[in-house]
């Protein structure tokens, strides 16, 4: 891919005037979160972009999935560190999935917890936000993230600032720590921040604890100040998404990308 257009790609998910809709795990309500399933379902209902967790299997292998353990996903009590990537492929990540009642229900068996690799190859047109769930796994994201030609097109963020310092010194767009996002937050309280954060964007969650709200006036405006966007999870329902959109948040992290694609307001990127 050109480099011209790969920046173009990484943009939308830094750029302090876009509105995105993007895929939390990949259409999550819909089908096993973090699969391959989940992320191709949230492109077909208009997801302009996927958000994504990884950790590290026991041979060093930078795999996909958002809980230490497969208990939650596909019913096994292991953890992701303890199983090398062949096991781990033999475990079904929709084991344990029923959606909804009323939701079109998702009908595929078998399916494998994704690789980085997989997912850096196989999405290539979108903007990718990517958590990493453990500082262990920084350097091996990193080096995936060179193999596939991806540094242009990722957006990598961790609750733990140290896990980013592998990124920040290979010229990886990297966003906000929890650190990063509690300063900010704190700042709005005296004036606002008084120089730009070192983060390239913020994602947030929309409640803290589901009592503090997180992305108010005062951070949003704060963050654009110094051309910076809030992204913020997750979000579900579509009055609160519009009401996000028009304080001026720019993208909204959802597990319906179909319920909230109608309403976003402006053209698409």
């Amino acid at each position: 891919m050109p480099a011209s257009t790969a920046s173009v790609i990484a943009d939308l998910l830094i750029d302090p005037a876009a509105q995105l809709v993007i895929g939390h795990r990949g259409a999550s309500g819909l089908a096993p979160e973090n699969t391959l399933p989940a992320f191709d379902l949230a492109i077909e209902q208009g997801a302009e972009a996927l958000e994504f967790d990884v950790r590290l299997s026991a041979d060093g292998v930078p795999v996909v999935h958002h809980d230490p353990t497969l208990t939650r996903t596909a019913g096994w009590p292991d953890e992701i560190a303890a199983l090398p990537l062949a096991r781990l492929r033999d475990a079904d990540a929709g084991a344990t999935f029923c959606p909804h009642p009323g939701e079109f229900p998702y009908r595929g068996t078998g399916v494998r917890v994704p690789t980085l690799r997989e997912v850096l190859d196989r999405y290539r047109a979108l903007p990718l936000l990517i958590e990493i769930k453990l500082a262990s796994a920084s350097v091996a994201v990193l080096d995936e993230i060179r193999r596939s030609g991806a540094e242009g097109r990722v957006v990598v963020a961790s609750f733990d600032y140290r896990a980013l310092d592998p990124l920040r010194r290979g010229n990886i767009l990297v966003g906000a720590a929890r650190r990063d996002i509690v300063r900010h937050f704190a700042a709005g309280f005296v004036g606002g921040p008084r120089r730009p954060p070192a983060a390239v964007c913020f994602a947030v969650p929309h409640r803290y604890k589901g009592r503090i709200e997180v992305p108010t006036p005062r951070f949003i405006a704060g963050a654009h100040r110094f051309g910076r966007p809030v992204h913020v999870w997750t979000v579900d329902d579509p009055a609160t998404a519009a009401g996000l959109w028009r304080r001026g948040v720019n993208g909204i992290l959802t597990n319906y990308p179909g319920r909230l694609r109608p309403l976003r307001p402006g053209p698409s990127p």
